[in-house]
């Protein structure tokens, strides 16, 4: 027992009552998703502008570094049997999926400042610049969708909520196919220069591209999963 503003409080009401649940922790995840995400085109525009990229690489580290912290205070919390809207497992499995997302962000930003690509023409860097436009697109519809969830709860499942949930997942297909498309293209000026660059380089660069792509296949995986579980 311990008191709070003059009232005392058991272990077995924090549980059943916390000032923070799952639900919530995993919209602050997302929350930190969407910020990384947002940080993806200016590195990448100053990439291709040849600055120094190194302070934007540590400053995603550190983003990354603090979802961490609350992936791990969401899984202490499950771990003390506090009330949730979901399965246990389902969190997790959401929570990983979610969690990787950021990752990949930060395996983007430590590659590119690993080397530096000479020989992009303009039409190439358009072409990743709108790759990743769609990707970051992708995680906005994303982070929508992890943010009406605490609506949909409160609502108890209304079907105009599950139905906007829906329509949100139906965007992220679209995009994911719209990215499709462009890796094809991007693959084809690759290997058109098969005799003209650098092969590192070129092998490089195809890492990265393939990195960005993952991640639209990995969000539309996860906003699955979150649509599977809110039925």
């Amino acid at each position: 027992m311990y008191r709070e503003g003059g009232v005392m409080k058991s272990a077995f009401f924090i549980r059943m009552f916390p000032k923070e649940t799952p639900i919530q922790l995993l919209i602050e995840h997302a929350a930190v998703l969407e910020e990384i995400s947002r940080l993806i085109k200016p590195l990448m525009e100053a990439y291709f502008n040849n600055e120094d990229i190194h302070e934007r690489m540590k400053f995603i580290s550190k983003r990354e570094s603090d979802a961490d912290e609350i992936k791990f205070q969401i899984r202490r919390m499950l771990s003390q049997s506090v009330r949730t809207p979901f399965a246990v497992k389902d969190i997790l499995d959401y929570l990983h999926l979610q969690d990787s997302l950021i990752d990949r962000f930060e395996d983007v930003a430590k590659k590119l400042s690993l080397n530096k690509v000479e020989g992009l023409d303009d039409y190439i860097k358009d072409k990743v610049m709108e790759l990743v436009d769609q990707v970051v697109q992708s995680i906005d519809y994303l982070e929508d969708m992890i943010r009406e969830v605490r609506k949909v709860i409160s609502y108890s499942f209304a079907s105009k909520l599950l139905k906007k949930e829906a329509n949100n997942y139906v965007k992220i297909e679209d995009i994911e196919n719209r990215v499709d498309d462009l890796s094809i293209e991007i693959g084809k000026w690759i290997y058109s220069k098969k005799k003209e660059m650098n092969p590192l380089d070129l092998i490089f660069f195809r890492e990265t591209v393939l990195i960005l792509v993952h991640i639209t296949d990995r969000a539309e995986n996860t906003a699955e999963l979150l649509k599977a579980f809110l039925k």
